[in-house]
């Protein structure tokens, strides 16, 4: 018998920010502040992001498949995110019996992903005025899933001789795919290249699609909390790529705009200080996404998180935003070069014109001495 538990992550984008404090006031007595726990050889000095947490009534619906029974908790981030953690213990005979619960994330229509995003809109529904320009982006939904296996046959003579034998069933069930017998071996072989053990008994297999835990112990709760804040961080990067990109297109027209007017009608001053104030804000968004986690250095945690990077393709998303953000700043010094130019065009102007007049008083000034002595 296979015993353990799936732990599907949803990652919804849902405000520009979330004012922590006043939102901790909010739910005082239902939620506190995560306090991540030193695991597996964490240095005391790691700066690991804390979220609001709040746990949420256990769900009680049945269905084809039944969902019932299934934990829910939700974390609020202060760049104005929630992610939604479901958690529905499972007890099979085999790795293949399990696959259809694991199927159960990846159908866009599927009871687990409705109950995320009903988890999610409650949680915006309680934070109320604490989330500023709310704007929940449930298109945009990220979702993992983390397969932990607590008892297995054959855990005993240790993980990774376990793995050994399950190799193509492992990988269809962190793919989604079935039946194992049709993955190619070099599929497998990429599906299970990322793989890290602790102690003999315990292993934690990371691909693109879900990460299996195996750990008879259950001391896996940091581990989730690691892939939960990678899935985090890859729903707010592309949110926030989206909402960079509309800010470049909004530049660009309004310096095509700008271009059509007249020289004297242009507003230009008004168009840098809303580029400036979106700049600065995009920026501090972008710090907050980037530091969210923290994981540097060869101890276990940091090595899954960079498995995680690696599969997700952090490192990419995070060099877009850079460039998007570099580009924003082209279009401000652009503008700002072009105000500071007409500026003293303006000035230049202005001192030829007081020259020219000063000319013409002395001129009148001769004029009327002469006339005066005629």
């Amino acid at each position: 018998m296979i015993r353990g538990e799936i732990v599907w992550f949803f990652a919804y984008d849902v405000g520009f920010e979330c004012r922590m404090e006043a939102a901790a006031a909010r739910l005082a007595g239902r939620s506190g502040f995560r306090k991540p726990q030193p695991y597996r050889g964490t240095p005391q000095g790691a700066a690991i992001y804390t979220p609001l947490e709040l746990d949420l009534p256990t769900a009680r619906h049945a269905g084809p498949p039944a969902i019932e029974g299934v934990r829910r908790t939700a974390r609020i981030y202060s760049m104005g995110a929630v992610s939604v953690a479901l958690r529905l213990p499972f007890e099979e005979e085999s790795l293949d019996e399990l696959l259809p619960a694991c199927l159960i994330g990846e159908i866009e229509d599927s009871e687990i992903r409705a109950l995320a995003r009903a988890s999610a809109e409650e949680v915006v529904r309680e934070l109320g005025d604490t989330l500023v320009r709310p704007q929940p982006a449930w298109d945009r939904c990220e979702a993992y899933k983390v397969i932990c296996v607590t008892e297995a046959p054959g855990m005993e003579d240790g993980a990774r001789k376990w793995l050994a034998a399950h190799r193509a069933d492992v990988a269809a069930l962190l793919l989604g795919e079935g039946p194992a017998v049709d993955l190619a071996a070099e599929q497998v072989d990429e599906s299970l290249r990322l793989a890290y053990s602790f102690t003999e008994s315990d292993i934690a297999v990371v691909d693109w699609n879900g990460m299996l835990a195996l750990d008879p112990s259950a001391e896996y709760e940091e581990l989730l909390h690691v892939a939960e804040v990678a899935n985090l961080q890859m729903a707010e990067l592309r949110a926030h790529d989206a909402l960079l990109d509309r800010a470049i297109d909004r530049a660009y027209d309004d310096m095509e705009s700008q271009g059509r007017r007249p020289a004297l009608f242009r507003n230009s001053v008004r168009l840098l200080h809303d580029l400036r104030e979106q700049r600065i804000e995009l920026a501090r968004i972008a710090d907050e996404i980037l530091n969210l986690s923290k994981y540097f250095g060869d101890w276990h945690l940091a090595r899954i998180y960079e498995a995680l990077s690696q599969r997700f393709h952090l490192a990419e998303w995070e060099e877009q935003l850079e460039r998007s953000l570099r580009t924003v700043d082209s279009l401000y010094e652009m503008i700002t070069k072009e105000i500071f130019d007409r500026r003293m065009l303006i000035l230049e102007a202005m001192i030829v014109g007081l020259f020219v007049l000063d000319l013409v008083i002395i001129g009148v000034q001769l004029l009327y001495q002469a006339h005066a002595a005629g």
